[in-house]
């Protein structure tokens, strides 16, 4: 099975992609016409080990940092509903979570559960009450994993097949 790499001219130093493999006799330079025998069995089957390799960690490349955004999504969907908040609504005071809030109004869920309420922003007294970081796991794995997935792409990056001839 042939495979296309970078390929170097010697005469004319021209850089190329060329095919190597069985059945290819010879690599022929495009510009000069410069041309040598074709490589050996074994050193093709380096090159294909050296893409296989190439491959993969592309993949885990790619795997790692789809983890790392999806381990992102959730440490903010979950810290969403982190940050408990007291309402005082017409001396009533109620402890929960706000759902929705535009320029006016929000929406608020309270602890015991129910409906979400609509209040106007003009006629609630809010005191948000932060509950410490009981999510900042997710935060961190999906650093951990971003790094992770930038040292595979270092590593998928950094052995090049180049062939001078």
């Amino acid at each position: 099975m042939a495979v296309s790499v970078s390929a170097t001219c010697s005469e004319c130093y021209t850089v190329q992609e060329v095919e190597v493999g069985p059945g290819i006799e010879e690599i022929r330079c495009s510009n000069c016409g410069h041309s040598v025998p074709s490589l050996e069995t074994r050193e093709v089957a380096v090159i294909h080990q050296v893409k296989a390799q190439e491959r993969w960690k592309t993949l885990l490349t790619i795997a790692l940092m789809g983890g790392a955004a999806f381990l992102l999504f959730l440490h903010l969907v979950t810290n969403i509903r982190s940050i408990k908040t007291e309402l005082t609504h017409e001396g009533k005071v109620t402890h929960g979570w706000i759902t929705r809030r535009s320029n006016t109004e929000i929406n608020f869920a309270g602890e015991e559960g129910g409906e979400d309420s609509t209040y106007d922003l003009d006629e609630v007294s809010l005191v948000t009450m932060p509950q410490g970081e009981p999510f900042q796991l997710f935060f961190y794995l999906s650093m951990l994993v971003g790094v992770a997935g930038v040292a595979a792409a270092a590593l998928a990056s950094g052995q090049r097949v180049v062939v001078e001839f």
